[in-house]
C-alpha cells in the first residue's frame, strides 16, 4: 500500500502555508508507516550500531527524505542543520506537534522553519501604544499583504546605539520582526516603496509627531558587521558598494563583474593585499550607516531584482 502511495499529489511547503501542508504530510508520513519517527513516538535507540539501531537510522532517512521532497528550497536552508526527522518539526512540548496540532486558520510555525534574517521597521510614534501584532497587521495591510502577519514568528523592540538627541530617531522607536522564510520576508521588503504614502498619524490615528516610517532588512550582528567592513574596503579600493545575498557579503570589482564572496576579515584583507594597499583598520574601524543615519543595515535587493540587474551597482 505504501509502495503505491505517490508524493506528486502533496504540496510543497513555502512557508505561508503550513496547515494545509501538515495537513497533508501527516497522512503522506501514515501511508508510509513513518509519522512514528517524525513525531517522536519511535525514539533515537542509544547503540545506532545495533540491528535494532540500523533500522531506526534508515527508517528515519526515508522519513527525513520524504518531508525534503515536501519542502520549497528557500525554506529548507533553514533546516540544514537538523540531524532527524524528529528535530525538522516542533517537539508536542510546543503543542505544535505534527499529529496533535489543530487546524487553526493561524499557521503554527516550526521553530527551525524561521528566517536567519530579521525585519526593522522604523519610524513608530513614542506613545504608540498598539501592540507589535496590532502595529503589524496595519502596516502591512496598507501595503497590499493583509495576511501576511500571521507569517512573522516574533518580534522585539530595537533602539539604535548613540543617536543623537537632535535626530528624528531620538522621537520615534523600532520594531524588528523575523518571518517564518526567506520567500516571506523578500516578499514584504519587496512591498516597501508603498510606506512612502503611509504617515504614522493617518495609519495609527495618533496625534503628535507625523512620521515617514520605513522598512528594511536587519541582518545578523556579524553580518553587519562584515558589510561595514567591506564598505569600507570597496571604497578604498574604488569599487562598487558590497551587498548581500542569503546572508554572504559580496563584491564586485567592477559593475558587471562576477560577485567575490566575503566570509571573513581575512578575506577582505587578501583583497587589499592583492592591490599592495595598506592593510584596513578592522578593528574600531568607523560605523556606516545610511543617509539618515538610523542604522547600519546593509543594502539589499532581492534575489529576481539581482536577476534583472546583472550589471548594475547592486548596493
Amino acid at each position: 500500500m505504501a509502495a503505491e502511495f505517490s508524493m506528486q499529489n502533496v504540496i510543497k511547503f513555502d512557508g505561508q502555508n503550513f496547515q494545509h501542508w501538515k495537513f497533508m504530510m501527516k497522512f503522506a508520513l501514515k501511508a508510509h508507516d513513518l509519522l512514528k519517527f517524525v513525531d517522536g513516538t519511535e525514539t533515537k535507540p542509544v547503540d545506532l550500531s545495533s540491528e535494532v539501531g540500523k533500522r531506526w537510522v534508515m527508517e528515519d532517512a526515508k522519513a527525513t527524505c520524504l518531508l525534503l521532497s515536501a519542502i520549497e528550497p528557500q525554506v529548507m536552508q533553514n533546516l540544514y542543520r537538523c540531524k532527524t526527522s524528529n528535530s525538522m518539526l516542533p517537539s508536542s512540548s510546543t503543542n505544535q506537534n505534527i499529529q496533535t496540532a489543530d487546524c487553526s486558520p493561524v499557521p503554527q510555525h516550526p521553530q527551525h522553519l524561521t528566517d536567519e534574517c530579521e525585519v526593522l521597521l522604523s519610524g513608530l510614534p513614542l506613545k504608540l501604544t498598539l501592540t507589535d501584532k496590532a502595529i503589524l497587521d496595519k502596516t502591512l495591510s496598507n501595503k497590499g499583504l493583509p495576511l501576511h502577519t500571521r507569517f512573522i514568528t516574533r518580534t522585539r523592540s530595537w533602539i539604535q546605539k548613540n543617536q543623537s538627541k537632535n535626530s528624528n530617531s531620538s522621537h520615534t522607536r523600532s520594531l524588528v520582526f523575523k518571518c517564518s522564510s526567506p520567500l516571506v520576508r523578500d516578499t514584504i521588503i519587496s512591498c516597501s516603496h508603498k510606506l512612502s504614502n503611509i504617515r504614522t498619524q493617518s495609519l495609527f490615528n495618533t496625534d503628535g509627531e507625523d512620521n515617514d516610517l520605513y522598512l528594511r532588512p536587519f541582518w545578523p550582528k556579524p553580518v553587519r558587521s562584515l558589510y561595514t567592513k567591506a564598505l569600507s574596503v570597496s571604497r578604498e579600493l574604488n569599487y562598487p558598494k558590497p551587498f548581500v545575498r542569503n546572508l554572504t557579503v559580496l563584491i564586485r570589482k567592477q559593475p558587471n563583474s562576477p560577485p567575490i564572496p566575503i566570509h571573513s576579515e581575512k578575506d577582505l584583507k587578501m583583497l587589499s593585499t592583492s592591490l599592495n594597499l595598506p592593510s584596513m583598520p578592522f578593528q574600531g574601524a568607523k560605523q556606516h550607516r545610511p543617509e539618515g543615519g538610523t542604522d547600519e543595515v546593509a543594502s539589499y535587493r532581492t534575489n529576481s531584482e539581482l536577476a534583472r540587474q546583472p550589471t548594475t551597482n547592486l548596493a
